[in-house]
């Protein structure tokens, strides 16, 4: 059983690391499951606020009409070919 205590260990190369004891491999899976959640809700809210965006971009087209006193007006802009000299 390993103990549970930080340590300096040395690799092939002689590089010095500082290790802690315990499961490593816990704590990694625990950091990647955190942040695949955490991606996960971003992309959720991201989905969202796209999905909002377009039902509001398609239920706010303009269609002519105008509902003024109760009565639907249909109105056209017209635009000239060429600009207007002053």
């Amino acid at each position: 059983m390993r103990r549970l205590e930080n340590s300096v260990e040395s690799d092939s190369t002689g590089k010095r690391a500082f290790t802690s004891g315990g499961a490593p491999g816990i704590a990694r899976a625990l950091v990647r499951v955190l942040l695949r959640i955490v991606l996960v809700v971003v992309g959720l809210l991201a989905l969202a606020a796209l999905t909002v965006a377009v039902l509001f971009a398609a239920l706010n087209r303009t269609n002519g009409e105008l509902v003024s006193s109760g009565e639907n007006r249909r109105h056209l802009l017209f635009v000239p070919s060429t600009p207007m000299s002053f």
